[in-house]
């Protein structure tokens, strides 16, 4: 099960690989920008979620999101990404994207909104473990 911490780092692995400088890192416990990345004059910004939850004292410790908590988090990353594209709207040299497990309820929510997302220009990173990040525009 990947929490949102794994996820951030797996990105920023990835990122890193692709010679982006991370800027920002955010933990799940403080608030912000997940993640800002920069290559050149591009800059990436990217909302995590993870497919359970990240405090060791929670009751959903270690156990999948259901269905609705799924359609919770996907629309705060995307109401996140939207407030993004409405702050630098119009300017060049910014990205915007979710990062997400690569799970069987995540792909199902992100294949419903998927027109939506690429209408956005929202990038999403696909997480299915530490080592393995895929990324597409929609």
């Amino acid at each position: 099960m990947l929490t949102e911490n794994d996820v951030i780092a797996a990105v920023c692995n990835k990122l890193e690989n692709m010679n982006f400088e991370i800027r920002q890192r955010l933990h799940t416990s403080e608030q912000g920008i997940d993640i800002i990345a920069v290559k050149g004059n591009f800059t990436l910004m990217i909302e995590a979620k993870g497919e359970t939850s990240a405090l060791g004292t929670s009751s959903r410790y270690g156990k999948p999101f259901n269905r609705n908590q799924i359609k919770n988090h996907v629309g705060k990353a995307l109401l996140a990404a939207s407030k993004l594209i409405s702050s630098y709207r119009d300017s060049v040299g910014y990205g915007v994207a979710i990062a997400l497990p690569d799970n069987y309820g995540h792909r199902k929510i992100i294949g419903e909104i998927e027109y939506a997302l690429k209408k956005l220009g929202v990038y999403v990173f696909w997480v299915k473990d530490p080592d393995t990040v895929e990324f597409k525009l929609n």
